[in-house]
């Protein structure tokens, strides 16, 4: 028996390694073509009847998008017909379950298209995803845009959510939100200022950002996060220091987008400057002005002096049983504020706001028993989101006092957002809608694109190499060239 003989010719070596690297040159260079094809999502849609049985043979009547579909490749071969398809996580294959009779040209607005019973039922389909067990959960839907002659032209595809529980789906449908800002409509210089982002319906769970923004319509930026609670989210800032107009943005994120979907809503406070408040000083005592400058200074709706008068500086140092009296403004009409002392079990009577809604000469007895170190008393009015006044002071010998809350200045700008978002990325190029599914391709992106192509260049330029070493050895062994000498 004659056997082939084995490759031992540097020529057939060579040739050998130029054809391997031929194919992955071409398999590279189609890679990065499809690449570029990757599909993407350009909308919802939603079903009528939105809800019914996995077990029915004919899923849903229609289905409505929210956009036209996007511009064929081809002018002369136009969208006339649509695929609803339930794709494999984690794959860009999809499994075909209907697909629409010839309709009018779908790409000039959002449509509503007719879905006839397809090849299996809803239930069927979802075995090829769930292969054992309960069928409950979410799963996303995908409607494609086909022309005439049934082929997709473009991967890309409108999307909606079906929740399946026992033998029933429901669509998921996103409920739209209303934010409205709440502000006052004047605030002092440097003073708290309250936002309130109230939301509808109470509902929608999330979170609202808070912006600020010194020229009205933005950029803003964004002082502060609150969580949304019996529809309502609130936030404390710091008023601008100068006078002029302030610009506010509350911004609401669901927390499940599926069910809700996100709104924002502005509001204007006009800032005034602080007017100075005169207090009777005693002449045997050091006026403010004797104080350092470089410490820091009282919020403006807080007053602190001792028991004979004597005005003190922010964050004071007091010893146990000295008695201070405070003023604190901006509450109610004849309010009722508490007084709680943080860190401490000492009981303390409450306070009554005047017609103004200013609290007079509250005393405060520093406790007996209180540990060195920094303390917070806080005057809050007894109701919901009541204003409150935080008198910061320490206590001990050896005490440094250390800046308190209304040290630091939130400004015109504040701390950094905490959210990032997710965008929507597609599969592959979507298979079959008639009751079969078709695979696709994944997509790295640009930068993977670019990565294959540059590959696929390097191998076709060693197969030219190899080839043209191979030939050179081959053309001399058989005499037909020479360098420098006579042919034999």
């Amino acid at each position: 028996m004659n056997r082939p003989a084995p490759l031992r010719s540097p020529v057939a070596l060579l040739s050998a390694f130029a054809l391997v690297c031929g194919l992955l040159a071409t398999v590279l260079a189609l890679s990065a073509t499809d690449a570029h094809a990757a599909a993407a999502r350009i909308g919802t849609f939603t079903l009528e009847p939105a809800a019914g049985n996995i077990t029915d043979a004919r899923m849903v009547n229609t289905a409505t998008s929210d956009a036209a579909c996007p511009t064929p490749v081809n002018p002369g071969d136009p969208y006339v017909r649509t695929g609803l398809a339930l794709p494999k996580p984690g794959s860009t294959f999809e499994f075909g379950i209907t697909r629409s009779d010839v309709g009018a040209p779908l790409d000039s607005g959002p449509f509503t298209t007719t879905l006839p019973a397809g090849a299996a039922t809803l239930e069927t389909t979802l075995r090829k995803v769930v292969k054992t067990g309960p069928l409950d959960g979410t799963y996303e839907l995908r409607l494609h845009c086909n022309t005439a002659l049934g082929a997709q032209t473009s991967g890309d595809y409108f999307a909606a959510t079906i929740r399946v529980t026992g033998e029933n789906w429901a669509l998921v449908q996103v409920l739209a939100t209303t934010v409205n800002l709440e502000t006052p409509a004047e605030a002092v210089a440097g003073a708290p200022l309250k936002l309130t982002a109230r939301l509808v319906p109470e509902a929608a769970v999330g979170r609202v950002s808070f912006g600020f923004s010194a020229t009205g319509g933005g950029p803003y930026t964004e002082v502060g996060t609150a969580d949304v609670a019996a529809g309502k989210a609130e936030l404390t800032v710091q008023a601008p220091a100068t006078a002029g107009y302030a610009y506010y943005r509350a911004e609401f994120t669901p927390t499940d987008p599926e069910a809700y979907n996100g709104s924002a809503d502005e509001g204007t406070v006009s800032v005034v400057a602080a007017t100075p408040t005169a207090t009777e000083t005693p002449s045997n005592t050091p006026t403010p002005t004797d104080s350092p400058t470089d410490g820091p200074t009282e919020p403006a709706d807080l007053d602190v002096t001792d028991a004979e008068g004597n005005v003190l500086d922010a964050n004071p140092t007091l010893e146990a049983g000295q008695k201070v009296l405070l003023t604190a403004r901006g509450y109610g009409k004849d309010a009722t504020v508490e007084a709680v002392l943080a860190d401490s079990e000492a009981a303390l009577a409450d306070a009554t706001a005047d017609a103004d809604g200013t609290v007079k000469d509250y005393e405060f007895t520093v406790p007996a028993e209180i540990e060195d170190g920094d303390h917070t008393l806080t005057l809050t009015e007894k109701k919901e989101g009541g204003h409150s006044v935080e008198f910061a002071f320490v206590t001990g010998a050896d005490a440094t006092p250390t800046p308190g809350p209304s040290d630091t200045s939130a400004g015109d700008s504040g701390g950094s957002a905490d959210g990032g978002s997710a965008g929507d990325s597609g599969g592959g190029t979507a298979g079959g809608s008639d009751g079969s599914g078709g695979g696709g391709s994944g997509s790295g992106g640009p930068l993977a694109a670019t990565g294959s192509q540059v590959g696929a260049i390097g191998l076709g330029a060693l197969a030219l190499v190899s080839l043209g070493v191979a030939l050179v050895i081959h053309v001399r062994r058989k005499g037909l060239l020479s360098f420098g000498g006579t042919a034999h």
